[in-house]
Parts: structure tokens; C-alpha cells; sequence
């Protein structure tokens, strides 16, 4: 399978692509910048100018969407919910626009666990428990979340009640090491399961 990921720089893509490559599917991954090392063919692109790169889409069997902004780059910045919405709403839901354009049959996206809320009450979060976002963050990646609900409404659309990144805060090495390899699998079982044309899941 050919799989394109955004985010391959980050703590999950970087083992993600090592994951995928192991189990042999041909990958093609977005980076700001040229990596140190490579894991499968490089496309160089920002996340908001998809045109510049969105003829790499061709022919690619699925989309695993981790890129995003995680924070405010600037302390004076006057409106963050906006710089947030622009990248993590608004670019995501165009990638998922592209996709269907050419042809893509899946379309994977990682969400945030914080769209349901900053603290759990009794109990585990679950993809039935209610959203309730707080932080800018976490407000735009629930309005992707709803944006992509709309442009998928055609198709099936599937969301995942599991953190794909559960343990990271882990402090041992152990510990370190089995949230990534849990982390990268969770994501590659992903591309796998069932047929759907959208999956989203929140970490």
C-alpha cells in the first residue's frame, strides 16, 4: 500500500514510518524541512500551501494526517484560536478535500484527546463521552473534526476511542520505548482495519 504521511517529523510519524516501511508498504512523507534521516520518499511542503505539493497525492492509497500546530509560536500573538484554526482545522480539512479529489480511499486523522475535555471524572474518555474543548488547541482540532464529519458524510466515517500515544509521559525507558512501539502500531493498524474511507482518532 502506498501511504502518505504528514507529521513524519514529529515523536509519532518518526516511528510511524519506521512501522510502516517494516511492514513493506511504500511511504511518502511531508517534512518542513530536510530530515537528518529518511524514512521513505521526502516531500518538502508546508501543511497550508497543499497546491504546492498535492500532485505527490497521486496514486496514494491512504492519507495518515498527524501534521498540525501544537503551539502558540508567539506570547504576543493577538488572536491564537485563529493561528490554531488555520492550520489545524482549516488546512486539514483541504487535505481531506484533495484527497477525495484524487482518488485517496482512506483518510486517517489524528485528533486530540483534549477535544473531550481537560480532566475525566470517574472514568475513562470514550468516543461516546461529549466534547467539550477548553484550549484553542483543542477547539480547533474538534471543529476539523466536525468539518471532516461534513465532507465524509457521503462515506463511511469512523471514529476511534483510543489514544494511539497512550504512556508517553512514561519517565523509565521501558516505558519510553513501549509507548512508541505502541503509539506506531496503533496508527499502522489503522491503514488496516475494515474499509472505511475516513478514520479519525483522538490521542
Amino acid at each position: 500500500m502506498k501511504i502518505f504521511v504528514t507529521g513524519a517529523s514529529g515523536f509519532i510519524g518518526r516511528n510511524l514510518c519506521e512501522q510502516l516501511l517494516a511492514e513493506r508498504h511504500e511511504v511518502v512523507a511531508l517534512h518542513r524541512r530536510l530530515p537528518e534521516i529518511a524514512c521513505g520518499e521526502v516531500v518538502l511542503g508546508e501543511l497550508d500551501d497543499i497546491g504546492a505539493w498535492s500532485d505527490r497525492l497521486e496514486s496514494v492509497d491512504c492519507v495518515i494526517h498527524l501534521a498540525g500546530r501544537a503551539h502558540v509560536k508567539n506570547a504576543n500573538e493577538q488572536n491564537p484560536l485563529e493561528a490554531f484554526r488555520k492550520v489545524n482545522r482549516d488546512a486539514c480539512i483541504r487535505l481531506a478535500e484533495v484527497c477525495l479529489l484524487r482518488g485517496v480511499q482512506r483518510f486517517v486523522f489524528i485528533s486530540s484527546i483534549g477535544v473531550n475535555g481537560n480532566e475525566t471524572h470517574g472514568k475513562a474518555f470514550t468516543e461516546l463521552s461529549p466534547a467539550a474543548p477548553h484550549a484553542p488547541y483543542a477547539i480547533a482540532k474538534h471543529e476539523a473534526e466536525v468539518g471532516l464529519t461534513s465532507l465524509f458524510k457521503d462515506y463511511a466515517y469512523r471514529t476511534g476511542d483510543y489514544s494511539p500515544t497512550a504512556g508517553v509521559r512514561g519517565s523509565r525507558t521501558g516505558e519510553f520505548s513501549a509507548s512508541i512501539e505502541t503509539g506506531r502500531q496503533r496508527c499502522a493498524d489503522a491503514v488496516r482495519w475494515g474499509s472505511q474511507q475516513a478514520q479519525c482518532y483522538r490521542r
